[in-house]
């Protein structure tokens, strides 16, 4: 007597680990790393690859608290993903020419193609940047109420640059996500720190 082959149904293929701070903040933590190709900027989870151009500038001249940048990187959700939890963005800034105090404003939003919402924000410290420094600014803020993604929605990061003293300069912000030098300096050494960083979080459900 032949038996016919038995097929018995399988779980899923993904095996998804966690750390222990992890379960117990129930977050989990997804870098993304600022990017710019074909004219858009981008948040990718990827630190191997270049940007095409890996900064972006501003002239700056004047006239007190001004901003000068304000720049979106977006990431497609290819999946329902809630995002909920602290979170630290990482923008190296450099200065040119004249001294000038500079912050950052970092803020959360959900584009789905033509409407954009913000969801949170933060702004970092005002940091003096001498002539020719570049500095690497934080700013903080917690999604807190959960935000929900759609497949097909965008997360998108706005980092805003601004300048309370607005001295003539070139004021510029770096995002390459394989940290490629662009030869800037702080106190007379070379700064290492390229990566526009979002360490975006995620809700863990178990």
């Amino acid at each position: 007597m032949v038996l016919g082959t038995i097929f018995r149904s399988r779980g899923g293929d993904n095996i998804v680990s966690y750390s222990y701070d992890e379960i117990v903040s129930g977050t989990g933590i997804v870098t993304l790393y600022g990017a710019h190709s074909d004219g858009s900027y981008l948040l990718t989870p990827s630190n191997l690859i270049q940007s095409i151009a890996g900064k972006t500038d501003a002239s700056a001249s004047g006239g007190g608290t001004v901003q000068w940048l304000d720049v979106d990187f977006d990431v497609k959700m290819n999946k329902h993903t809630v995002l909920r939890g602290p979170c630290i963005v990482n923008v190296t800034v450099n200065n040119t020419t004249n001294g000038n105090d500079i912050y950052i404003i970092a803020k959360l939003r959900h584009w789905d193609g033509s409407t954009e919402t913000e969801v949170e924000s933060g702004t970092g410290d005002t940091l003096t940047h001498a002539a020719g420094e570049a500095l690497v600014h934080a700013a903080y803020f917690e999604v807190d109420p959960q935000k929900i993604y759609k497949p097909g929605d965008y997360i998108r990061l706005t980092i805003e640059v601004w300048s309370t003293t607005s001295n003539t300069a070139t004021i510029s912000i770096a995002h390459n996500p394989n940290n490629a030098s662009l030869g800037w300096t702080s106190g007379g050494s070379d700064i290492n720190e390229y990566r526009l960083k979002f360490p975006m979080p995620t809700r863990i459900v178990q």
